[in-house]
């Protein structure tokens, strides 16, 4: 019984090792159970056994098992714990080698010097078993000793796991260690010295180990279940999300290839989902903007990506659909480069929005110089035409002397003066005006009020003459 319920615990143990990425602490725990196991297969064989030599042989093999049941449990404890003194589990281990060689050099075994007689007893329920009578060997004293400092060992680091809130783990782990250790510690050594009349029952005592790891496995399970539960309302949680929002979301591998399309994408550019699953992104991209899309997953590999983007995607139709993306870099559990996942927003409709909009802002800017340039035709004209009037005035005035055949040159030259004088003045209203449409920058000078109150009065004399 015991032989069985140890060999399928490390069965057990075994298959998470080999399937659950080689974790050591397993492949520990099941070197304990098959070394438990092959043990009671001994003891069994040791109640039965019929000669010294015989005997002698089996209890060196039995030493062998509790070789191999205590130095990986001492490992187990430090890995599994991981409170556990390095240097305590490096002298233990040491002890016990030395031990070993002791138990494979002696006559008779680390535990008897000489074997001297085999002797019938017979257990409590009735069965009859071997004992044996011989000298006992000092040696023995030194597997006591590395078995009281694995029971020291193993409460140091249940301890020091309880205060690291690890309380499931020392207390229950941790309890059925010190446990076998006390029980088989204390019923062997009573044994070897004919003390107490019973079989070695060492596997018996680890029962209550196989006992803990069972329900640790029954506990993880359980929780896994758990997890797994959680892990799948998340899922359904993401697949919801992803298939109902109207967003593109696009996965890609590091080889540029996507593995995932969600509807609303595939129904933009139309294309299933299985059609664009293992097609490279690329070929979504127009031809101009492929090289460049390599170039970003490149560096998105060696360092992470662009957060905001604008790409084209070209429809199934040949349509052009422009995106804003926003993307994020994804990780292994190595935190190696697992690829990138994109959320694009489709924004040609408001890129052509804001084209149109743009396209009205000209139009009404068009119209505005248009009228702006009315009014400044209409300033211009009442600008120029006080000066424009006089020289007109001017000019009729000197023809008029000269048809008199005896003109006044001085009243000419004055004529001939005012002339250039507006003249000049309807020249500097033009070069103003360019002053003010052009895109030079502007000249800072000096100015005379009472130069701008003459030029003034001279532009509206004649209004006022007219006026009274």
């Amino acid at each position: 019984m015991c032989a069985a319920a140890s060999l399928m615990l490390g069965l057990m143990h075994m298959s998470f090792w080999l399937v659950g990425g080689r974790a050591l602490v397993y492949l520990l725990s099941a070197l304990m159970a098959f070394a438990a196991g092959a043990g009671a297969l001994v003891e069994l064989a040791m109640m039965h056994a019929d000669s010294i030599a015989v005997y002698s042989a089996l209890i060196r093999w039995e030493n062998l098992a509790v070789f191999l049941i205590l130095v990986p449990m001492v490992w187990f404890v430090y890995v599994q714990f991981g409170t556990a003194r390095r240097w305590l589990a490096l002298t233990i281990t040491a002890l016990w080698v030395l031990v070993l060689v002791i138990n494979f050099l002696s006559p008779a075994s680390v535990v008897f010097r000489e074997i001297t007689e085999l002797r019938q007893a017979p257990t409590f329920w009735g069965e009859s078993f071997t004992m044996v009578v011989g000298t006992s060997n000092p040696w023995v004293h030194l597997a006591n000793l590395a078995s009281l400092l694995i029971l020291a060992y193993t409460l140091d680091a249940s301890v020091r796991a309880w205060r690291r809130r690890k309380r499931r783990l020392a207390g229950l782990v941790g309890g059925a260690i010190i446990l076998f250790i006390v029980s088989a510690g204390i019923h062997a050594p009573l044994v070897d010295a004919g003390l107490v009349a019973s079989p070695y029952m060492v596997s018996f005592a680890f029962l209550a180990i196989v006992v803990a790891m069972s329900y640790e496995l029954v506990a993880a399970a359980a929780q896994s279940e758990r997890y797994a539960r959680t892990v799948r309302a998340n899922e359904e949680r993401w697949r919801t999300l992803l298939e109902n929002v109207q967003l593109a979301v696009i996965g890609v591998d590091p080889g540029g290839r996507i593995n995932y399309a969600n509807p609303f994408l595939c129904s933009l550019i139309g294309c299933p989902q299985e059609e664009l699953t293992g097609r490279e992104v690329a070929t979504l991209m127009p031809n101009a903007d492929r090289d460049e899309l390599g170039y970003r997953l490149r560096r998105a590999a060696e360092d992470r990506p662009r957060p905001h983007s604008e790409w084209t995607l070209v429809c199934a139709s040949g349509e052009e659909r422009r995106l804003s993306w926003s993307t994020v870099k994804l990780l292994g559990p190595g935190g190696e480069f697992a690829g990138l996942l994109s959320v694009g927003q489709d924004i040609t409709a408001r890129l052509r929005a804001e084209r149109d909009l743009q396209q009205v802002h000209w139009e009404m800017e068009r119209l505005a110089r248009s009228n702006l340039l009315g009014e400044l035709a209409a300033a211009l004209a009442h600008e120029l035409n006080q000066p424009l009037t006089a020289i007109l005035s001017n000019a009729q005035a000197g023809r008029r002397f000269l048809a008199d055949g005896n003109p006044d040159l001085d009243e000419l030259g004055d004529i001939l003066d005012d002339i250039v004088r507006d003249d000049k003045r309807a020249g500097e209203v033009i070069r103003r005006l360019r002053a003010i449409f052009g895109s030079g920058k502007v000249a800072r000078e000096r100015l005379s009020l009472n130069s701008v109150i003459r030029e003034i009065l001279e532009l509206v004399a004649g209004e006022l003459d007219a006026g009274g």
